[in-house]
């Protein structure tokens, strides 16, 4: 969450909802990190000095980010996800097959393809979900955006078919038993966003009662049916830049469920890009604030009022 030129970012966790934080690990430069069970952890590993093309290696770690072991990928095929496993794409892995959809196992810590791979061309975006089970893969099917989702742990697809032709930006949210689609239609900039409660049979168009703001660029639909846009933010210094405060951020633009038209908020304490946000199973909104010298961690029950969560970065 803070990098310096070897792009090392110390990994920091919480064991009890994000009230505290400990350090796990300082020396890693992992591409995110999924949480799998308890405190089993699997990530992407990138190289330095950076060398383009397929090069990251999957690491995992068992005992919460403190240490991490290399993953052997292996081309022998599975049937199933592993128990405990998840998803994930080969596309950046050394000595892999290129836009398969490999499982990890890992008590072996490792990654082989599934036997049977979902109809879809482009799969890039692969999330299990831990509460229904359900496998999810977004990628494309005749050119227009699609998502499989298994219920048997990949040994079954079926498709489901977004109609949103022209899409530039695809991106894939799942969150409990709900499933989120952002499309962002190229040449256009206009958003649209298409949500499954029906466990990846069917994608019906959240259609807002205003269009979404004109220079909102990112989208998050959360299971409370609370609808939340973002504007692009102030900029961000490129890495090894003299560090300055982050810019507030200037606006949020929320559709409340039932609600006619959009509220603009202005964000008291939110500074930086928005990374991510999230609604916590307390019913409150976790954001990932990218900025310079440092990322944080903020939080708010009412997305108008922020404060930082205390992380030791």
């Amino acid at each position: 969450m803070n990098s310096d030129r070897t792009c090392q970012f110390p990994i920091v966790g919480s064991d009890d909802g994000g009230k505290t934080w400990t350090r796990r690990s300082t020396d890693r430069r992992l591409l995110g990190a999924t949480v799998l069970d308890g405190q089993m952890l699997f990530a992407d590993e990138i190289p330095f000095p950076y060398v383009a093309g397929p090069n990251v290696d999957p690491v995992v770690s068992q005992d919460g980010g403190r240490t991490w072991q290399k993953v052997t990928i292996s081309t022998n095929t599975v049937e199933a996800v592993p128990d405990g496993g998840t998803v994930w794409s080969d596309y950046y892995h050394k000595d892999a097959p290129v836009d398969a959809v490999v499982a990890l196992d890992p008590v072996t810590a490792t990654l082989s393809p599934l036997a049977h791979q979902p109809d879809l061309q482009s799969r890039s975006q692969m999330q299990l979900s831990r509460t229904t089970g359900t496998t999810w893969v977004a990628g494309t099917k005749d050119g227009q955006p699609a998502v499989a989702t298994s219920h048997d742990r990949g040994r079954t697809w079926k498709n489901a078919t977004i109609p949103a032709s022209g899409c530039a930006v695809f991106r894939l949210s799942v969150v409990g038993e709900a499933a989120t689609v952002t499309c962002t239609q190229d040449h256009q900039g206009s958003i649209r966003v298409f949500r499954s409660t029906d466990d990846g049979a069917t994608f019906p168009e959240i259609k807002p009662p205003q269009p979404f703001p004109t220079d909102a660029n990112t989208v998050w639909a959360f299971p409370n049916g609370t609808v939340v846009a973002a504007p692009a933010g102030p900029g961000i210094q490129v890495i090894g830049a003299s560090p300055s405060p982050a810019e507030p951020m200037p606006a949020l633009y929320v559709l409340r469920p039932g609600a006619k038209a959009w509220d603009t908020i202005t964000p008291r304490g939110l500074a930086g890009q928005i990374g991510g946000m999230t609604l916590l199973p307390n019913g409150e909104y976790l954001a990932m604030m990218n900025g310079n010298p440092t990322a944080r961690l903020q939080r708010s029950t009412d997305l108008t009022n922020w404060i930082d969560v205390a992380i030791p970065i």
